[in-house]
């Protein structure tokens, strides 16, 4: 059986997420709870984590937006 390959980066936390945004830990918490409103996230156990590429596609998304409504 081959080795398990290791992701480009490692799952983030809430705790990086937040500080990665800019926001308080909790927002990013609220999000989650408020369905569809913050970047995927999936548990691993009772953990929750980000991927990178969700968060970073999910910003993207939110720039799209928010040119439109300035439109």
């Amino acid at each position: 059986m081959p080795p398990a390959r290791k992701p480009a980066r490692p799952l983030a936390t809430t705790k990086e997420v937040a500080d990665y945004l800019g926001v308080p830990e909790a927002t990013v918490k609220s999000w989650r709870l408020n369905a569809g409103a913050g970047p995927k996230y999936i548990t691993v156990g009772k953990h929750v984590r980000y991927d990178w590429a969700d968060v970073e596609a999910w910003v993207e998304a939110k720039k799209s937006a928010d040119r439109k409504s300035a439109a």
